[in-house]
């Protein structure tokens, strides 16, 4: 258990590596499902955004930046309340 918070807290700059990697991947444009009163993702029409790989690395950061910016569209609606 040591080991594992060690390598937590070492400064390795294994995150910073991961940063980086993630910030190469855009936020696509995201598609909103019509007539709601908060920005819904329509996650089936965003398909066509994703990469045609079969990478699972690729496809979560894809997701990930995806989600991210579907978070930040939804704190714009709700505003700093939330």
């Amino acid at each position: 258990m040591k080991n594992i918070f060690s390598s937590w807290f070492s400064g390795s700059g294994s995150a910073t590596a991961v940063a980086s990697s993630r910030s190469a991947v855009q936020a696509p444009p995201l598609v909103f499902r019509q007539s709601m009163t908060f920005p819904i993702v329509d996650w089936e029409a965003m398909d066509v955004h994703a990469p045609t790989t079969e990478d699972p690395r690729l496809l979560d950061e894809f997701w990930s930046v995806a989600a991210r910016a579907w978070l930040e569209a939804l704190q714009a609606q709700l505003g700093n309340h939330f």
